[in-house]
């Protein structure tokens, strides 16, 4: 039986309780060495599983925070908040029980990140994305194109999800792209060669939700497009969506430019550009 309630760490205090009791029994029955030995028990049935529920605690309290960021961004963007009554209910029963409270949090956080999707895809079915701009002369390169800047850093190309920082912190563009005056942008050098093209975890790219696309690229050189760029975050490839603009600069491969167009600079779960060759 205590081996039993060893195993698990949600379950301590009981093994803790029942050991006590068992102790003073024992000591009736085969004396004070006996004593010692569950005393000794005691102790080492207290550390263990201590780790396991520090880090269980941990994560409820991480998905409580990402709880709340999500619903700063329903209220933020005018969509309805979820119903979680049920498993804050289930989450309050649980208390003290730390992987039952653990799963209600996950569900509570899972529910309000399907409802804010899918109202930003209500919102889109109602949104026109404008029409591609051709340039007065396609056969000459833009100046956008000449003009532009270099993405070159090697950390932008890297799509481990490795929890990579730059300097100790998490890059988000966004804020600088609109502080530079919305400059059109290049991938050269390590960062890669053009935009990703495919969902990669979160935690990349030197960022917390890297930004990436699958859209369709112009086949025309100068012929400025619109296209939506998406961002990683949690289990969710296209966890929120950004307005960009894209020149094809030559007919060879991947030769294009980029500029940020949206008008959000959020940084609470920052977001960087990511390449790749």
């Amino acid at each position: 039986m205590v081996m039993v309630y060893a195993l698990s760490g949600t379950y301590r205090s009981g093994v803790l309780i029942w050991v006590c009791v068992h102790m003073v029994a024992v000591n009736f029955i085969s004396g004070i060495e006996s004593m010692y030995f569950h005393i000794a028990l005691v102790v080492l049935l207290a550390a263990t599983g201590t780790n396991g529920a520090d880090e269980t605690r941990q994560e409820i309290e991480r998905y409580k925070e990402l709880s709340k960021v999500v619903k700063g961004l329903l209220k933020s963007e005018n969509c309805p908040l979820a119903d979680e009554s049920t498993f804050l209910k289930r989450a309050d029963v649980a208390f003290g029980l730390d992987d039952i409270e653990l799963e209600a949090q996950k569900k509570i956080y899972e529910n309000l990140g399907n409802r804010l999707i899918e109202c930003r895809k209500q919102k889109l079915k109602t949104t026109t994305m404008p029409s591609p701009t051709i340039a007065v002369n396609p056969d000459v390169p833009p100046t956008e194109c000449e003009n532009a800047i270099s993405l070159t850093e090697s950390w932008r190309n890297d799509h481990s999800g490795s929890n990579s920082t730059v300097d100790g912190k998490w890059n988000c563009d966004p804020p600088k792209m609109v502080a530079a005056g919305r400059p059109w942008f290049r991938f050269s050098g390590k960062a890669g060669s053009h935009l990703l093209d495919k969902c990669i975890p979160y935690n990349s790219c030197g960022t917390q939700q890297p930004m990436w696309t699958d859209a369709a690229m112009p086949k025309s050189v100068g012929v400025i497009t619109p296209v939506e760029v998406y961002t990683t975050l949690g289990r969710y490839c296209k966890w929120w969506t950004r307005k960009v603009s894209v020149i094809r600069c030559s007919t060879n491969a991947n030769d294009f430019v980029y500029r940020y167009d949206d008008d959000s600079v959020d940084c609470r779960l920052p977001l960087g550009f990511c390449g790749i060759f």
